[in-house]
């Protein structure tokens, strides 16, 4: 109802007042369902390749970030009276006093990682051979991260921590 989503979002402006948080990002999730996928290593790879140059010019000034996460029990939560994709929520995995450090860092590591090309090159240098940056052919300040999927994952987070928040929130 009007009412519930109006007392959350009052609930939410006064957890970021408390926190002093002046900016944070905006939410947008999306998820593809590709099935049958008979080689997902090729659609990371293929997704990571293509993603960089296909955002919309008209959105280059919104400094998009975010992951790409497979999953096969991808499902839908409601929580709140607002429907969530379970699995990559990631606002909900950071102290909303770390929100304004998303963006020029990650939450944490996942298959494919995009943004700002600063994040992307320190995260993608920190992995070195874990890492491939694929850069965007169209806009200046666009990258995209494709973790390789035999990199050792604790290893590579110490490595990585410079570019990572701090995994305190986030679930097992």
């Amino acid at each position: 109802s009007r009412g519930t989503r109006r007392l959350n979002a009052k609930a939410a402006e006064k957890g970021l007042q408390h926190y002093t948080i002046t900016t944070g990002p905006s939410l947008f999730e999306v998820m593809i369902s590709l099935k049958p996928v008979v080689d997902e290593k090729k659609v990371l790879n293929d997704c990571a390749e293509r993603m960089v140059d296909w955002i919309p010019q008209q959105l280059e000034h919104l400094g998009i970030f975010g992951c790409v996460d497979p999953d096969d029990d991808c499902f839908i939560e409601l929580e709140t009276n607002q429907l969530m994709l379970a699995p990559i929520r990631i606002m909900s995995n950071v102290w909303p006093y770390s929100y304004p450090e998303l963006g020029r860092r990650f939450d944490a590591l996942h298959p494919i990682l995009f943004g700002c090309i600063t994040p992307c090159q320190g995260l993608s240098s920190a992995l070195d051979k874990d890492a491939h940056l694929i850069k965007s052919k169209v806009f200046s300040n666009f990258a995209a991260v494709r973790i390789s999927e035999d990199c050792d994952l604790e290893e590579a987070k110490r490595r990585a921590s410079k570019w990572l928040i701090s995994s305190q929130r986030l679930k097992a």
